[in-house]
This record gives structure tokens, C-alpha cells and sequence, in this order.
């Protein structure tokens, strides 16, 4: 239902009046090999289910952008725009200080953040815009925001006292619900922060696969997790702290799609790895099956499989879902589908002129049948059944480690992954 420009102004301090931002986040930038990946948690202290993701491409005048938040709510919490900015926002203590309005700053009736993602491209320029304007929103709630842009720099911006921000162009930066310069206001120490920022410095690479083994170490029954690719603009997102898949959408593919908004779990699988177990030690073989788990009603899985974990030019092995009655339709359809050309093609008489006709039918209903399918239905998964499935691999090297990975297409044309996992060949 459409709301006027006017009431939902009126609704955003109210909804964030009495709903208040997620207590326990944590967030992290790293630059990697793989691009500027910049990764979240957010743990909600109510258990909301309804996580979407809102697309909203450019106009003449703003940038497009996707937000990710709950269905129930008007604003969101996390968000990327199409110049590779992102935007994380972090509840922090309400003690010892008070927001108060700069008469010489702009005000603005309106989500504040959603507006820098239509305006900004980078961080110096989200740091400029939160410096001209004023926030109202942390009369009622107090959060810090966390920004990153594709140049790999990011900052976290906080209203304490007055506004202040903390700058980052190293390797990583991790934030979560405590003054980076004022620790002594509450809540730290913290151990989420403490963790995430030792497995940094611990960690020999920056990967996607690290950034997913810290949210998965410091979150509090999340309620949806997401990894930006600021580079690629590939966005994964996690759900209900499931850090096993995560439904993968490609920001600048989705912005040309249109205005559209996406419930996540309608597109998950539920896929899981089942054999070989991670870190498998194999003896030498040249055959290997690998077995998964997922719902029965997707359009197909693929199986990647690499010796490169970011499995560039990995070509991906494909394995159909489809039903008897599925390739039986499809058969019907084709036959249909020359018969009615070969009409088209001849002289139009009666018997010509029927054959037609019943091939106009045909595809009307065949193409009713398909869009009531489970295959192809808006929430694809629904009523589907969770399955094993097998693929056999050969030509396998000795010696050598492998990655693998499952994807399934869930609806249309939206898909999810897997984790990865690795195995290797003994000699």
C-alpha cells in the first residue's frame, strides 16, 4: 500500500522510537584480493523474521541503491548504492551526553541515511554530508554509523557531544556498539570487538571466507547477516544466523531490474554440505562424489569446483530438479511449437486454421501451468521438500587441495550459495 510523502516522515522517528536499533552488531572492512569486502551483523534484540531487501534504482538526481531490513519498518539498516558507498548503522550508549540541533546545519524531515546513499559516493563525501546536516533521530536513539566505499577507506561517524568520526585506510577496521573515542562512556569492553579484531590481525589473508568465520564467531542469534563485494557490488545475504547460505544477488543486475523489494527467505534452499566434510584428508582417487542437501523445489543446483578458492573461470556442473512431468510438459510444448509453425508456414485452410488455434491455446496454458509452478513461482521453495543429491567428479589430482561450493536458482532468476568447503587428495 502507497503512503503519502507526509506520513511517512511522521512514521520513521516513531518507528525508531519504539523499536530500537540492533543492540549487539558488529561490522568489519577488509581489503582483499578478491575486492573491498565490508561484512555485518545484525543481532536484533527482537526476533524478526520479516528480513527484506529493498532495490531502488537511480533517478535523475539520486543514486540507486539496496537496502536491507525488515519488512515491518520503513527505513533499513544496512545499505549499498551504485558508486560502491556502504552504510551500517550501530546502536551505542545513551548516557553522559545529549544530541542537540546546530542551527547553522541543514535539517531534513526525513531517513537521513537512506538520503547520504542517494547523494554520497564515497566516505569523504557521507563525512561531509552528516557534517552539514543536522540528525533529529538521536533525540529518541543513539547509533553510530559505520561507512565504506570501493576505494577500500572507511569510517565510523558518531554523535557524541558534538559529531565525530573515525577514519580508516588500513587493511581492516572493525566497529560495534561502543565510542571508539570514548570507551569509558559503556559498553567496553567489548568481546565481540575483541574477537573479530584479533582474528584480523591473526589472519594471513583477507578472504570472504574470512569475513564469514568472524560474523559467525561473534554474532548473537542474528537475525540476517550480509558481505558487500564493493568492488563487484556482489552482495551475500545470511539469514537467521545461518553462516552455511546466503542468498547472492548482484547489485548493479538488480538495479536494472527495476523497483523491487525481496523477502530472503522466500530464496533459500537450504543447502548443506555433507560429504566430504570440510578439510577432508582423501586418499588418492580419480572418481569423488560429492552429496549435498537442499529443497526439491529449485529450478537446478550447480556444483563449483576449483583448485582456486575464488574459483575464477570455474565453469559450473549443472544438476536439474525438474520432475517427470516437468520434461513432460516441456516435450508436449516443443511438439506443439512445430506443429504450429509448420501451419504458419502452409496455405491457411480449416484444418491449418484449427491447428493454429490450438496452438495458441496450448501455450496460454502451458505457460499458466509454469507460472503456478513451484519452479517458477515468486517463493519457488515453498512446499518443497529437503533432498540429498549426488554428482560424481573425475580427473582429480593427487596432492591437491579442492574447493567446492553448491548454488541453486530459486525463482526467477535469484540464487543462493553455499559455503565453501575443501578437501584434498593424499598421495
Amino acid at each position: 500500500m502507497k503512503r503519502s510523502a507526509f506520513i511517512f516522515v511522521l512514521m520513521i522517528p516513531v518507528a525508531l522510537s519504539f523499536t530500537p536499533i540492533a543492540y549487539a552488531c558488529t561490522g568489519v572492512r577488509a581489503n582483499t584480493s578478491q575486492g573491498v569486502l565490508v561484512g555485518g551483523n545484525e543481532d536484533y534484540i527482537t526476533s524478526y523474521r520479516d528480513v527484506i531487501v529493498r532495490v531502488r534504482p537511480r533517478t535523475w538526481d539520486t543514486y540507486g541503491y539496496i537496502g536491507t531490513g525488515f519488512e515491518r519498518q520503513e527505513f533499513f539498516m544496512m545499505g549499498i548504492n551504485d558508486q560502491g558507498l556502504f552504510l551500517d548503522m550501530f546502536s551505542v550508549p545513551a548516557n553522559n551526553y545529549q544530541w542537540v540541533s546546530d542551527p547553522n546545519k541543514l535539517n531534513y524531515n526525513g531517513f537521513l541515511e537512506e538520503k547520504m546513499l542517494q547523494e554520497c559516493a564515497n566516505v569523504d563525501e557521507a563525512i561531509d554530508f552528516f557534517n552539514r546536516y543536522n540528525h533529529p533521530s538521536m533525540v529518541q536513539n543513539r547509533y553510530q554509523i559505520f561507512v565504506a566505499d570501493a576505494s577500500g577507506k572507511s569510517a565510523v561517524i558518531s554523535w557524541c557531544h558534538q559529531i565525530e568520526v573515525v577514519e580508516s585506510n588500513d587493511d581492516y577496521q572493525v566497529v560495534t556498539n561502543f565510542f571508539l573515542n570514548h570507551t569509558g562512556i559503556g559498553w567496553y569492553p567489548c568481546w565481540r570487538y575483541d574477537t573479530a579484531t584479533q582474528m584480523m590481525e591473526d589472519a594471513d589473508d583477507y578472504s570472504f571466507e574470512l569475513i564469514r568465520e568472524v560474523l559467525g564467531s561473534v554474532h548473537l542469534n542474528s537475525n540476517y547477516s550480509q558481505i558487500c563485494n564493493l568492488t563487484t557490488g556482489d552482495i551475500f545475504i545470511f539469514y537467521n544466523h545461518n553462516f552455511n547460505e546466503a542468498v547472492h544477488i548482484n547489485l548493479n543486475k538488480e538495479l536494472k531490474k527495476g523497483r523491487k523489494d525481496y523477502l530472503v527467505a522466500d530464496y533459500l534452499a537450504q543447502i548443506e554440505l555433507l560429504s566430504p566434510d570440510d578439510r577432508d584428508e582423501i586418499p588418492s582417487v580419480n572418481q569423488l562424489t560429492l552429496e549435498w542437501q537442499g529443497l526439491s523445489g529449485v529450478d537446478y543446483y550447480q556444483l563449483f569446483i576449483s583448485t582456486d578458492p575464488n574459483f575464477t573461470n570455474c565453469d559450473p556442473i549443472t544438476f536439474f530438479t525438474h520432475s517427470f512431468w516437468g520434461a513432460f510438459g516441456f516435450g508436449i510444448y516443443f511438439l506443439f511449437f512445430n506443429m504450429g509453425l509448420k501451419s504458419l508456414r502452409r496455405k491457411i485452410n480449416l484444418v491449418h486454421l484449427i491447428r493454429i488455434i490450438v496452438f495458441v491455446v496450448f501455450i496460454m496454458l502451458f505457460c499458466l501451468c509454469r507460472s503456478a509452478s513451484p519452479y517458477q513461482n515468486e517463493n519457488s521453495n515453498s512446499g518443497s521438500e529437503l533432498q540429498s543429491y549426488q554428482l560424481t567428479v573425475d580427473d582429480l589430482q593427487t596432492g591437491v587441495t579442492y574447493y567446492w561450493k553448491i548454488a541453486a536458482r530459486v525463482g526467477k532468476n535469484m540464487f543462493c550459495e553455499s559455503k565453501t568447503c575443501t578437501f584434498t587428495l593424499n598421495e
